[in-house]
């Protein structure tokens, strides 16, 4: 091969490089774009998101959850078990992250939540077992919703109703 046979290669490759380093950028923008719109459904989703390790630690948090328990900085690091209200409602968690990793299957249960302003609400809490791309534990994910509300009007109806049943005729 001359000399000018070789350099008309090399500029072949050249561009062809040039074409998939293109390629390569115009991908990278597009996956870019894709995380920066799941991290705004992420954040600002409508019920509050707890992404936690295998020992139920906090490692991230949505806007919804900052509103509900506080400050992400300090919850960061800590065990979403510091925000739940009360030690049978602590053991309920426990039992439920534990059945989740025999079952990999999501759970809900019902429980309490010590709220930044020190009230207590009653949250259902559903948690997912996310795994990676080999299959593996990822983390869990806690989708937590204040069910205060209806609570009360529960009490409220049993409140009614055991009034009616207490009524004599």
């Amino acid at each position: 091969a001359t000399a000018l046979e070789m350099e008309n290669d090399l500029n072949t490759h050249e561009v062809e490089l040039e074409m998939q380093n293109e390629e390569l950028r115009a991908t990278h923008l597009k996956l870019k774009h894709s995380v920066d719109e799941f991290i705004q459904f992420f954040d600002y989703a409508p019920m509050a998101y707890f992404i936690l390790n295998k020992d139920g630690v906090i490692k991230n948090l949505n806007i919804k959850a900052c509103d509900l328990i506080g400050n992400p900085i300090k919850a960061l690091g800590k065990p979403i078990s510091t925000y739940i209200d009360g030690e049978a409602n602590q053991d309920d968690f426990y039992r439920q992250r534990n059945h989740i990793f025999e079952t990999s299957l999501s759970n809900q249960i019902e429980s309490k939540i010590r709220k930044k302003d020190g009230t207590i609400c009653h949250v259902l809490i559903e948690t997912s077992f996310i795994k990676d791309e080999n299959n593996n534990f990822k983390h869990l994910l806690s989708a937590i919703t204040d069910i205060t509300s209806q609570k009360k009007t529960e009490q409220q109806l049993q409140y009614k109703i055991n009034e009616l049943n207490t009524f004599t005729y």
